[in-house]
């Protein structure tokens, strides 16, 4: 799990991440994990500003397609 860093502008550290992206919205972890790079995003912020507390071993569920049917315009 690498730290999370906080980013400014006089801040002249590169920063080495074990995981990479793969393609444009695609992360993939050290593990081999592919998660959607918002989500990664979001988790991270999550992390960062401390308003929750995130387990070690966070699942992240896939989402369920509905289909919703089209209403029929009433006059």
């Amino acid at each position: 799990k690498d730290p999370v860093p906080v980013w400014s502008k006089d801040d002249k550290m590169q920063y080495l991440f074990s995981g990479k992206r793969i393609t444009r919205g695609l992360y993939q972890s050290k593990a081999g994990k592919c998660i959607h790079a918002d989500i990664n995003g979001a988790l991270n912020t999550l992390e960062k500003s401390k308003v929750v507390e995130l387990e070690e071993n966070l699942k992240v569920k896939t989402p369920i397609l509905l289909e919703v049917q089209k209403r029929k315009a009433v006059a």
